[in-house]
């Protein structure tokens, strides 16, 4: 059966035959039926042209359309189709069929008989750009054609595509040097040159031109590792034959050939060698970076381990990228398998904050951290309790345990967020199986677990219910501690609050609703000018978001802007923590300009959309604490 010719391979050929990528449709008719009787009688594939010619070409012709392969054209160039990818497809067929002789140079428009327009040629100077496109290609270039220009004039230009760049370029130049060594004087004429260079040496010179002639390929990987040895060798033979090109005033085809390789040759290993360098460099800054998990105080927040920085006090981001960055944490807080709990845990607080701690820190983090708090939650506890009894009033945790675990729960929540996310966390009980089975011995301050229960409160902060309030018996009258006569004296307390309550409280709820209403009426004005007209506070919020928060990695964008409502959420506490603080649109630029100025933020762009969210989200968060004050008025 004979082979269909297709209707793109023929296109293809006509546009060659004619030198553009434009056909008129009726002279490609006419002409491919004369074409398909004339060589139908020797090339039977070649029959089914013959007739009804009209029809399978629109038949044919939709499809390619539908592929992109053929575009119909109109105005001016009604009636005609180009060929799209006609000058791609002509330079890739000419690397392929790209024969093993020395003399012939790289691919050009003259040697194509190309003359591609302007509109889809992208110059580039091969000596000052092209290791610039290597580093960072453009995304989209699959339709574009590529002239690489050489500085001196007369060793011409190459025409190249997009994906035949990263690789094939460097293929065909090592494989045209190849074939310059591979002639015994060219050969001789080297080895002599170099052995200056490679003094002592002279062995390592001799295999390495062997090994350029008999394994070509495996000499491009060399240059793709960037290895110093290999590259030496490189530096000296691309320099050597650069210099002696110059000097001849006519050069003939085998040595331009060369010599264009060499250009070539010369960019590519450039790259990869700087691509070596860097990932060495990488290498060396995420082991650092590993390294800083290991220092106290073992815990760190996002913006902590943005700020880390090797031994030299150099900054690590900037040796690696945020996306890499962001692989290892992913990587290190994910790798798990069974009961075997990842590296690094990242855990998380009840308003959204987060921790990163290796796996082997966390039982010296949470035993610190206990001995850090227990002073200041007992602390706390007698000043609570103090004040509460001052006034003659009780609390059920005062006389029984549960209630009492609980407030000391409640208590290292707003104390120690930190310790709170490790304590309710089901790993920590992991960690501790882990410890205990390996040959490691768990210290006695990081003992918190008996038979798979993690012990009480009261046992892991050290305090008592009935020492607490042992301690503040000794600083109050004998009558505090005997039951009756603390009851007659709450009696008489309670009666004589109820003869002053009314004007006090008319008083605090005059105070409270003056409070509420300018509050209200300062984040009102302050909503006002930030709120576009006819927006919300949240579709405000998430377009500031998208200015001020770009980063690769969504995970990334997610931590970062957590991070900063977090930093926002803790000023807001210890700003209405003050009693009787008066809240000015002044104290909000103040603050929002702060909380822009963190170390870690101020590396951002768009300060003004970041200050514009901070503040926002702070008249978000106090909206309804003025509408709880009126509500209570």
């Amino acid at each position: 059966m004979a082979q269909k010719v297709g209707l793109y391979s023929i296109l293809k050929f006509y546009a060659q035959k004619s030198g553009s990528s434009y056909i008129n449709t009726q002279q490609f008719l006419d002409f491919l039926t004369k074409y398909a009787v004339k060589h139908a009688p020797n090339h039977p594939e070649w029959e089914e042209w013959t007739k009804g010619v009209k029809a399978k070409f629109t038949s044919e012709l939709s499809k390619l359309l539908e592929q992109n392969k053929c575009q119909n054209l109109s105005g001016d160039k009604k009636g005609m189709i180009s060929l799209p990818y006609y000058y791609i497809d002509m330079i890739q067929d000419a690397y392929q069929k790209w024969s093993t002789k020395t003399e012939e140079l790289f691919p050009s428009e003259g040697s194509l008989s190309l003359k591609v327009p302007g509109t889809e040629l992208v110059i580039i100077q091969v000596e000052q750009e092209f290791i610039d496109y290597l580093r960072d290609p453009p995304e989209e270039d699959d339709m574009a054609v590529y002239r690489l220009q050489f500085t001196e004039a007369r060793y011409g230009s190459i025409l190249a595509t997009a994906d035949l760049l990263p690789n094939r370029l460097l293929e065909v130049a090592v494989l045209k040097i190849s074939l310059y060594l591979n002639n015994q004087s060219d050969k001789d004429y080297i080895e002599h040159k170099l052995r200056i260079q490679f003094q002592g040496k002279e062995g390592y010179l001799k295999e390495i031109i062997n090994r350029i002639v008999k394994e070509p390929l495996q000499s491009i990987n060399t240059i793709k590792e960037g290895g110093d040895s290999s590259n030496i060798f490189w530096l000296h033979f691309c320099s050597l034959i650069r210099i002696d090109m110059k000097k001849k005033a006519d050069l003939l085809t085998r040595e331009l050939a060369v010599v264009q390789a060499v250009h070539l040759v010369e960019q590519y290993y450039a790259f990869y060698k700087a691509k070596a360098v860097k990932n060495r460099e990488r290498e060396f800054a995420l082991k650092a970076l590993d390294s800083n998990f290991e220092t106290q105080p073992f815990i760190f927040t996002m913006g902590d381990i943005l700020n880390f920085t090797n031994n030299q006090d150099i900054p690590l981001l900037g040796q690696y990228s945020e996306d890499d960055l962001q692989q290892y944490l992913n990587k290190k807080t994910s790798e798990s398998t069974g009961e075997s709990v990842s590296e690094i845990l990242l855990l998380r607080g009840m308003g959204g904050e987060q921790w990163f701690v290796k796996k082997t820190k966390l039982l010296n983090v949470c035993a610190r951290l206990l001995t850090e708090v227990r002073p200041q939650i007992k602390k706390n506890l007698l000043k609570r309790w103090l004040k509460l009894l001052k006034d003659f009033q009780r609390e059920p945790a005062m006389d029984n345990d549960t209630d009492f675990e609980k407030l000391l729960s409640r208590s290292l929540k707003e104390v120690s967020p930190q310790l709170a996310a490790i304590l309710g966390d089901s790993r920590l009980l992991l960690v501790y199986m882990e410890t205990e089975s390996s040959q490691e011995k768990i210290p006695e301050t990081a003992r918190f677990f008996i038979n798979g229960k993690l012990i009480p409160m009261t046992s892991l902060l050290l305090v008592k219910r009935k020492d607490v309030l042992a301690e503040i018996n000794i600083d109050l009258p004998f009558y505090y501690s005997v039951p009756l006569l603390f009851r007659i004296a709450a009696y008489f307390h309670g009666l004589k609050r109820k003869k002053v309550k009314p004007p006090v409280k008319q008083r605090k709820t005059e105070r409270v609703g003056k409070q509420s209403e300018d509050l209200k009426t300062v984040l009102k004005a302050a909503e006002e000018k930030l709120v576009p007209e006819g927006s919300s506070i949240e579709a405000t919020l998430e377009s500031l978001k998208k200015r001020w928060g770009k980063l690769l990695d969504p995970t990334s964008q997610k931590n970062l802007i957590e991070d900063v409502n977090s930093l926002v959420r803790d000023r807001l506490r210890k700003l209405t923590r003050v009693r009787n603080i008066k809240i000015t649109p002044e104290m909000l630029d103040q603050m929002a300009e702060e909380i822009a100025g963190n170390e870690v933020l101020a590396r951002l762009h768009e300060t003004e959309a970041l200050q514009q969210y901070i503040k926002l989200y702070m008249i978000d968060q106090l909206l309804p604490v003025a509408l709880r004050r009126d509500y209570r008025r």
